[in-house]
């Protein structure tokens, strides 16, 4: 528990103000009473909704584990972990359950104990809450009672290793509870719980096996097992402490670790320096978990003083012993230099142990340390060695690696099939980044499921409710594109909004966005760059670009001037950054199709929803012009795109104003067909107006016999005076209707301007209107329309 606690504080996202760093040390140090003080002064001040839920938990933490004197009732623990619930966290589920099946800070009730404890488990299983859950049904605490199901939680927890399950389990076996009596079985679980250091199960076995002849066994201590575990009596805490007395005081080690242990599971206040007490007796007269649990309570300074020392002592004499926990603890306590001196032979020699007993999460540590090269030369072969067999032991965490290692090629070659395989048993035991990992394959297929948009946003929505920062990103994608789900651009803002606030620098660029360009909210460049900022405090090279570009160009709207010498500054700090972005590390984007587009005002291009579609980044560019893109809107029923950039293009095309579109007039088709076999150059050909309705008599389009390929989607289709009158969508390659199945020559269409206005106008993009002043020279309307005029490549990342 002292290390998952540990990790837990210093591993977790920091806030920014020193209120919050300051009782993370207190706490590390044991003066809860100043830790309280400065988790409540960073509640007050804090300003981020989102970050709010996780400093009440800590503060809830804080009061929980204080020493006797502070909130000895547990009632502003209980306060603080209710207003923590608001967000979904496991942790808060379980220890709320907790709670209110001892009646800890809040009456007991077991209704909302199971209620709670199930909640705990929704994605993820839990060997406590299940174990709780057992014994609700076991003996129908607040509901009927129920074998069948207490002993399908049981069986959940024996699955990842709950040596207090497998003792139930034993009780249920032994004495015919939902199952016939069969003593072989209940001997076969007590022995499993045993390996764990249960020293009550190696009491039951020892009875079971006739290793305890009659007259040798304990009867003072076999009643109070009876009654703290009900074998044939109702449970009795207080009748179980009487008869564990009896027992402790003819000298037996156990019985006194058990005082100390029904205490602390029953006790609805404060007793942490009468529980030590009974530890300290039992440790030192041997008892493995007595030894274990002294070890936390110096670690944690629960009533006793802080004493990394002694807790390294009394976790060695549990390893000693043989318990793999301790083990562990040791392990990881070398491996850090937390409590010792830090020590990589010395982590190595413990994991290897307790690897040696078939521990799954040691063969993972060492594989990680063998990837990393601590203690080891780097041998990442070695690496994905043992994260295959801790993998197939069940280790989550080693499943979920192997998933990510096989979709991006990392130490192992590229495999969609294994890493799918990898990503379900994680998923399987609620690990959120899975869900990511078998959203990103249902959205792109890759050949081993069915393309599922669906499917994907509801992976993401798992993941983002364990409070994966990255999934609550990817849903905000989704809202934004509408994909999977009916698009939303004011949800996608809030879900971009709870990711940046949780330190997602990709979701604060994207916030930059919203604020530079007024998407969803009034345009503000003062927060714009505040975003900026914040994003390329974690170094984001995207934003570093984006803040140049801002310095560079100005902004007549707000009449922000020009200031080319911090425009330099970041573009220098841009190009010296050789970070790759979070989304895109590890990750190989290649090209997948191509298109046009074209520049409607110095920072939006539109082009076809089709040329943008499934791309995970778009790029534009043509001679003198080159940028990575995002897409603003986006919509399937007009085929229209519009993508913004922060990099300002000097030339932008004008649309037509009022006159209207008639039959026969000249049209010109600007784009880059085929550019990957006819080279880059801009294409341009002319035609006529053949048509005021597309195929199927489609009043949105126009009919040309400019003569378009297929990479002139989303190209601009312009009239004699180098207006913009449509742009270009589809060509009709053959059609049983027109043609009888012989190919169409010169049959192509384009979406008429006013369609694309009032797609502008929704998104509150600024375009310009002109009207048409007599004709141009075909090369002129070129040349004035060529830097405009770019070529979108859509790619995907591999």
């Amino acid at each position: 528990m002292k290390l998952l606690i540990s990790l837990f504080i210093t591993l977790t996202i920091s806030v920014s103000h020193a209120g919050f760093s300051e009782g993370l040390d207190a706490m590390q140090k044991g003066d809860y009473k100043t830790s309280i003080f400065n988790f409540k002064q960073a509640l007050e001040e804090e300003d981020m909704e989102s970050f709010k839920p996780m400093l009440t938990r800590y503060l809830a933490m804080a009061y929980y584990y204080a020493p006797e004197g502070i909130d000895d009732d547990y009632k502003l623990a209980f306060k603080h972990y209710l207003a923590a619930s608001e967000k979904f966290d496991s942790g808060v589920m379980l220890r709320l359950g907790d709670m209110h099946y001892v009646g800890r800070g809040v009456k007991q009730d077991y209704v909302q104990a199971r209620q709670y404890l199930e909640k705990s488990i929704k994605y993820k299983e839990s060997i406590s809450a299940l174990w709780l859950l057992g014994k609700i049904h076991l003996h129908g605490y607040g509901i009927e009672q129920d074998f069948d199901i207490a002993k399908d939680y049981f069986e959940r927890a024996d699955a990842i290793d709950s040596a207090n399950s497998q003792f139930e389990l034993g009780h249920m076996y032994e004495y015919g509870k939902g199952t016939s009596i069969n003593i072989p079985r209940a001997l076969a679980y007590y022995e499993k719980a045993t390996q764990k250091g249960d020293t009550d199960a190696r009491y039951k076995a020892d009875v079971l096996s006739g290793k305890i002849a009659s007259q040798d066994r304990n009867v003072d201590f076999e009643k109070a097992l009876d009654y703290t575990y009900g074998f044939t009596v109702q449970v009795d805490f207080d009748k179980a402490i009487e008869y564990y007395q009896k027992s402790a005081d003819k000298g037996d080690a156990t019985s006194l670790y058990n005082i100390g242990f029904v205490i602390g599971l029953t006790s609805p206040t404060k007793q942490e320096k009468l529980e030590t007490e009974y530890y300290k007796k039992a440790a030192e007269l041997g008892n493995i978990y007595a030894q274990t649990a002294l070890s936390d309570r110096y670690y944690l300074g629960l009533g006793v003083d802080i004493d990394k020392a002694k807790s390294l002592y009394w976790d060695t004499q549990a390893a000693l012993q043989g318990n793999v926990n301790s083990m562990k603890d040791i392990a990881l306590q070398h491996y850090l230099g937390k409590g010792t001196s830090k020590n990589y032979d010395e982590a190595i020699y413990w994991y290897q142990k307790a690897a040696d007993q078939g521990d799954k999460e040691s063969l993972f540590d060492l594989a990680e340390m063998h990837k990393n090269g601590e203690g080891f030369d780097k041998n990442t072969d070695k690496a994905v060695e043992l994260f295959i067999k801790a993998a197939e032991l069940g280790y989550a965490e080693a499943q979920d690696k192997l998933a990510k290692y096989y979709l991006r090629a990392i130490y192992v070659k590229r495999d969609y099939k294994k890493s799918l395989y990898w990503a379900n048993k994680a998923a399987d035991q609620g690990v959120a980044q899975a869900y990511n990992t078998l959203a990103y394959l249902h959205i792109t297929g890759k050949d081993v499921v069915e393309i599922n948009a669906e499917k994907a946003f509801e992976y993401y929505n798992k993941a983002a409710d364990l409070g994966n920062v990255k999934a609550i990103t990817n849903l905000a994608k989704h809202y934004l594109a509408g994909l999977g789900v009916k698009k939303d651009k004011p949800k996608a803002f809030k879900l971009f909004k709870k990711a940046a606030d949780l330190g997602n620098a990709a979701s604060q660029h994207q916030m930059g966005i919203f604020y530079e360009f007024g998407i969803v909210v009034q345009k503000d460049l003062k927060k714009a760059k505040e975003w900026y900022v914040k994003a390329i405090d974690q170094n984001y090279k995207k934003s570093q670009m984006a803040l140049a570009s801002m310095y560079y160009y100005g902004d007549k709207d707000t009449n922000a001037k020009k200031n080319y010498k911090k425009a330099a500054e970041w573009y220098r700090t841009a190009a010296k950054n050789d970070k790759e972005n979070e989304e895109d590390k590890l990750i190989d984007v290649k090209t997948s199709s191509s298109g046009s587009g074209f520049f409607v005002t110095p920072n939006h291009i539109i082009t076809n929803n089709h040329v943008t579609e499934d791309c995970d980044e778009i790029e534009v560019k043509n001679k003198s012009y080159k940028a990575t893109v995002e897409l603003l809107d986006t919509d399937s029923t007009t085929d229209l795109s519009i993508l913004v950039t922060g990099k300002p293009n000097n030339s932008f095309l004008y649309l037509r104003n009022r006159k209207p579109v008639v039959t026969g007039e000249q049209s010109i088709a600007l784009g880059y067909p085929f550019s990957s076999t006819l080279g880059s150059e801009l294409k341009v050909t002319s035609g006529n107006i053949a048509v005021l309705t597309g195929f199927n008599n489609n009043i949105a389009e126009l009919q040309l016999t400019s003569p378009v390929q297929p990479g002139n989607s989303g190209g601009p289709l312009l009239d004699d005076n180098g207006n913009v009158i449509g742009v270009i969508v589809s060509r009709l390659e053959t059609s049983a209707e027109i043609t009888g199945s012989r190919p169409a020559q010169n049959v192509n269409f384009a979406i008429k301007s006013n369609m694309a206005k009032i797609f502008m106008d929704l998104n509150m993009v600024d375009y310009q209107v002109r009207k048409s002043n007599g004709a141009k020279e075909i090369s002129q309307i070129v040349t004035e329309a060529k830097e405009a005029t770019v070529q979108v490549i859509c790619k995907e990342k591999e």
